[in-house]
């Protein structure tokens, strides 16, 4: 599928009465070739399944070619479980998590460049620079490992290094998916339309109380995000720090060291605690998986281009 171009976003406004403002907002936005987030928006799951229609946006493209657009729900609507058989209700929460998982592992990929490109240089006996040492401090912090100081010997640099090698790297989009479906329950779950939840993360600030509350977990709540990609960010830095997901990062760092490209399906079965189901979670994670041929899904890229935002008002 190629890039999304301006003739996409006409289509795109021209699908919905009333938003022929929209139109002459894209037209200029294209004529100054600025890269800035396209807004659409939609008052329904209706419209949302037309936004993808207009963007030439299907899994089985996705699957054969593997271009994702850089298309971001800002909320997830309030009538996700309305009129959608089981197949389409699967089939659209699967279209609209997929670029938010790719547009929030570009960050952490983008992070991870940057890191192995500053362990190859100490690995030619180069020096970090101020700037560097800031950064990688930062990325310590935020991966929970400990931060280098500037002066600490080379010997604690090389440990965090090694440390956020295993920790800063993408997850792959097939076991985000499985994933977020059986926590947000394809989306239907009050978690997911109330607060934009799709992992059923937990927190001990405010959040969304469960009816049932789990043993261990009292006076924990769920937490709220003011945007899906901000559940899936939470997501992926929980999977990357939490030490109860030490063999999945180890895991896929074999494979990244090998050259390989990680497997949903097979690192499921490293994630046992991330349910109180335990084994039963990660065969009902690699059943999602194959029912749903999501494996195919591992190798998708979002097309380059601005990011086009679909609001719910």
């Amino acid at each position: 599928m190629p890039p999304v171009r301006c003739s996409s976003l006409f289509r795109l406004a021209a699908g919905f009465a009333g938003l022929a403002a929209l139109g002459i907002g894209a037209v200029v936005l294209c004529l100054r070739t600025v890269d800035l987030p396209q807004v659409v928006r939609i008052n329904s799951v209706a419209d949302l399944q037309r936004s993808y229609a207009a963007l030439g946006y299907a899994l089985e493209q996705v699957r054969r070619h593997g271009r994702v657009p850089p298309v971001v729900l800002a909320a997830v609507p309030r009538d996700w479980d309305s009129g959608l058989n089981s197949d389409e209700r699967k089939r659209l929460f699967f279209q609209t998590v997929l670029p938010l998982v790719l547009s929030a592992n570009q960050a952490v990929t983008n992070d991870r460049d940057r890191l192995l490109a500053l362990d190859a240089d100490r690995s030619r006996g180069a020096t970090l620079s101020a700037a560097d040492r800031r950064w990688l401090a930062r990325l310590a912090w935020r991966y929970r490992a400990d931060p280098p100081e500037a002066g600490r010997k080379n010997g604690a640099t090389d440990r965090v290094i090694a440390a956020l090698r295993l920790r800063v790297a993408p997850v792959p989009p097939s076991l985000a998916l499985a994933q977020s479906a059986i926590e947000s329950a394809y989306g239907t779950s009050r978690f997911a339309t109330g607060g934009n939840a799709l992992f059923g993360q937990w927190t001990s600030g405010s959040g969304m109380t469960p009816e049932q509350q789990r043993a261990g977990k009292a006076g924990w709540t769920v937490a709220r995000y003011s945007s899906p990609l901000l559940s899936v960010e939470a997501y992926l830095r929980n999977l990357n720090t939490h030490n109860a997901y030490r063999e999945f990062r180890r895991s896929r760092a074999a494979t990244l060291q090998q050259g390989g490209v990680p497997s949903g399906l097979s690192l499921a079965q490293t994630l046992s605690a991330y349910s109180e189901k335990g084994a039963a979670y990660t065969q009902t994670l690699q059943a999602i998986l194959r029912t749903n041929s999501l494996a195919a899904l591992d190798r998708a890229v979002l097309e380059p281009g601005p990011t086009i935002r679909l609001i719910v008002p």
